[in-house]
């Protein structure tokens, strides 16, 4: 990534997969960055895959939705939802794209 001399500070947008684990009430377990992205279509793709595996598959999950709709023009920020899963003992996944802004 390039940054302007002197600065150390990232040029390029960027954009963050970010994965919020929620116990079956509710209440937030842990928020953790999975990724870091120079475009918000790659990081929508990362995040649609960020909670499967070769060992854990959507028939894992009690619930398993990828949040459909536009994706936001890069200049936007915010966040978007990606992935929305519910596992085996009523633990919520959330699976976002954030954008700094």
């Amino acid at each position: 990534m390039r940054s302007r001399p002197g600065e150390g500070r990232v040029e390029e947008s960027l954009f963050y997969v970010v994965q919020t684990n929620e116990n079956k009430d509710g209440t937030v377990k842990e928020t953790e960055i999975r990724g870091i992205h120079l475009s918000r279509q790659a990081a929508v793709h990362a995040a649609m895959h960020e909670l499967l595996s070769h060992d854990v598959k959507r028939d894992w999950y009690k619930e398993y939705e990828e949040v459909r709709g536009g994706l936001h023009d890069e200049e936007d920020g915010g966040e978007q939802v990606v992935v929305r899963a519910t596992g085996p003992e009523g633990e919520k996944y959330i699976v976002s794209v954030m954008h700094e802004s």
